[in-house]
């Protein structure tokens, strides 16, 4: 399986030979071409039409975040071709019903994961968590609408991320890491900051497997209206978001290998400091190589996530509804 680099220090990105190299101030990288999916740069980078070539050959994405994990943007190695699950899927948005189906199947997973975060954490601790019955209650509302109560679905779903977030401080047993609410630009607070890193993260593997499929990126179900570009990663990251990056917040956070003094305080707000992005990645990348058995089959996270957008494919062609991806403990 082809994997991620991650590359934290600015430098420049060389090729040569048949191969990548990384030039920083003090070190020469040299990188596995034959081995890389995805680059991930998060320091200045200079590189040339040279380095350009040799990603369109080997169908290498580059990614680019600012130093603090805001999300730039990537370059995507292969130009598209217009198809017939291109066309169907903007035909799809001709029709209100089909895209309010997408809508509600999507929020639902995003609930049943948040709920599945939630009661594992019930069950761990023996505790009760109010904010099950909340969502489960929601979850039912949200069954129960038809196409024209668009504008109440959105309303459900923003709610449904206020529930979800106040059980924060009942599953983390850390002192340290007290959460009030979701901030950003900039976060607030400890928790806020590592979310917000990521989240951007995950956003950056989504985006890379929609780039692999023949959908339009730009084409979000929910957030189309409210993001500018390459919505759909938004829609599809928040079915993920509770039992990816929540989920290895929380451990890192209760297992004291995440402490405040892998954080640091600028422009009136806090953000992981270099080691704190190291140590969150290396965590990250073990967690996406993880297999769980679906249908007798063992599949990494990084898979699954590939497969929901091939899912979604599938679906718009009508070759099979579309279910979203719901963890199960």
């Amino acid at each position: 399986m082809k994997k991620s680099i991650y590359l934290f220090a600015s430098g420049t990105l060389q090729r040569q030979d048949n191969s990548l190299v990384y030039i920083t101030k003090n070190n020469k990288n040299y990188l596995p071409i034959y081995q890389i999916e995805t680059i991930y740069i998060f320091g200045s980078c200079t590189l040339n039409k040279t380095v350009i070539q040799i990603l369109n050959e080997y169908n290498i994405t580059i990614c680019f975040f600012s130093y603090y994990g805001n999300y730039i943007g990537c370059y995507l190695p292969r130009q598209k071709q217009i198809g017939k699950i291109t066309l169907a899927q903007i035909l799809l948005f001709q029709d209100v019903n089909q895209v309010f189906n997408y809508q509600k199947e999507i929020i639902l997973t995003s609930i049943h994961n948040m709920l599945s975060v939630i009661k594992y954490y019930q069950k761990k601790r023996s505790a009760h968590f109010s904010q099950i019955k909340l969502l489960e209650s929601l979850a039912e509302e949200v069954k129960n609408l038809d196409y024209s109560n668009q504008t109440k679905l959105l309303i459900l779903e923003a709610r449904s991320k206020q529930i979800y977030y106040s059980s924060f401080n009942l599953i983390i047993n850390n002192h340290d890491f007290d959460f009030e609410k979701r901030t950003t630009y900039p976060p607030k607070d400890y928790i806020n900051a590592i979310m917000s890193y990521g989240y951007a993260i995950l956003y950056g593997v989504v985006e890379t497997s929609l780039y692999c499929s023949h959908l339009l990126p730009h084409l979000g179900f929910i957030h189309g209206q409210s993001q500018n570009e390459n919505s759909l990663k938004y829609d599809l990251a928040d079915i993920f978001k509770p039992i990816l990056v929540d989920r290895l917040i929380f451990r890192l956070i209760n297992k004291k290998q995440l402490t405040k003094e892998y954080f640091i305080s600028k422009n009136d707000g806090i953000y992981l400091s270099k080691e704190g992005c190291i140590l969150f990645i290396e965590n990250w990348n073990e967690l996406l190589k993880a297999t769980i058995t679906i249908n007798n089959k063992k599949l990494s996270y990084r898979s699954i996530i590939k497969k929901e957008v091939y899912k979604i494919e599938r679906s718009i062609i009508g070759k099979e509804k579309y279910k979203g991806y719901r963890m199960e403990w």
